[in-house]
């Protein structure tokens, strides 16, 4: 595993890695998600549709020792619908300011594009792929990452996080 400390890049995903999904649906309970028309018509009617998420305590302090060693922050997250990433960046704005402006959120329209953006950022920023981290709640796109040798975990891995230590 890298040590997060010489991590120049790292790139996170919203929905359930920087977001615990929990969203209040209209018969009154809260569920960890829906079926993609019903989330369509939630987000338009609810341009906050992030509001009831969770955060997992653990982040902030992965978040702030990355960027406390100088790496650049960026949310990745794969939306298509102007609606939700709409309330995407509210979720980071209401939770994550300390962390991420509206500049470091990038959307994808498909998830397939998240590695190739990951490379293309780092190929802009010079910064070779083992200094890019990469955190997805996707085994496949972790998997693929590290295909690239780009320093990539699982958001299950940041249960074992600890402060300054090997991740």
């Amino acid at each position: 595993m890298e040590v997060v400390y010489y991590m120049d890049l790292a790139f996170f995903d919203i929905d359930g890695t920087l977001s615990v999904p929990r969203y209040l649906c209209p018969d009154g309970k809260y569920r960890a998600g829906m079926p993609q028309e019903a989330w369509e018509k939630y987000c338009e009617r609810n341009y906050n549709a992030y509001v009831d998420c969770g955060t997992p305590a653990p982040m902030y302090e992965l978040l702030s020792d990355l960027k406390g060693a100088g790496a650049k922050l960026r949310v990745l997250s794969t939306e298509s619908m102007e609606a939700a990433k709409i309330s995407k960046s509210r979720f980071i704005e209401d939770n994550y300011k300390e962390f991420f402006t509206n500049a470091d959120i990038i959307f994808v329209e498909s998830s397939d594009k998240k590695v190739p953006t990951i490379l293309e950022m780092c190929q802009e920023e010079s910064v070779p792929p083992n200094r890019a981290c990469y955190v997805d709640d996707d085994f496949g796109l972790v998997l693929e990452a590290l295909d690239y040798n780009i320093a990539a975990h699982h958001i299950s891995e940041l249960f074992l996080y600890k402060r300054g230590e090997l991740w």
